[in-house]
């Protein structure tokens, strides 16, 4: 027969469900692991199965940009959006290295998660191809200087 339906909000119940789910799928995730890559693989080889799955995974990111893409953003790295607007503020909308008013995107360090500032794409990029490491950086510099 089930379990008996209880009086509460579905919002409640499908928190009651999905810890109850999260905990099996602890206990039994080699199964579960094993049953979820069968399906996602049947799934994948039905074409309008595909298509209906990128057609809502493209949605939901549309939805995300036409939202508040800064608050989004702010919280992605554990900022409130106050915080988030006060560094673009701070910064008088430049990138922290270049100086140039290009879109910026958040710079934080990914060993401890700890935003650093605002950075445009190219300056962003830099570091990271420099693996956030201040010693290649400033072997980089010395480098540039040399040549000239």
């Amino acid at each position: 027969m089930g379990r008996p339906k209880l009086n509460r909000s579905t919002e409640e119940q499908r928190k009651i469900d999905s810890m109850r789910t999260a905990s099996w799928r602890e206990k039994n995730l080699e199964r579960y692991n094993k049953t979820h890559k069968q399906w996602y693989q049947n799934k994948r080889q039905d074409p309008m199965w595909l298509e209906k799955h990128r057609k809502s995974s493209r949605e939901r990111a549309r939805k995300v940009r036409q939202g508040n893409k800064q608050e989004y953003t702010a919280s992605r790295y554990g900022l409130t959006l106050e915080e988030y607007i006060k560094l673009f503020k701070d910064q008088d909308n430049k990138c922290a290295i270049c100086g140039e008013e290009k879109p910026l995107i958040v710079d934080h360090n990914h060993a401890t998660g700890k935003v650093r500032g605002l950075l445009c794409y190219s300056c962003n990029t830099a570091i990271g191809l420099l693996k956030d490491d201040p010693a290649m950086i400033f072997a980089a510099y010395k480098y540039l200087g040399e040549q000239e």
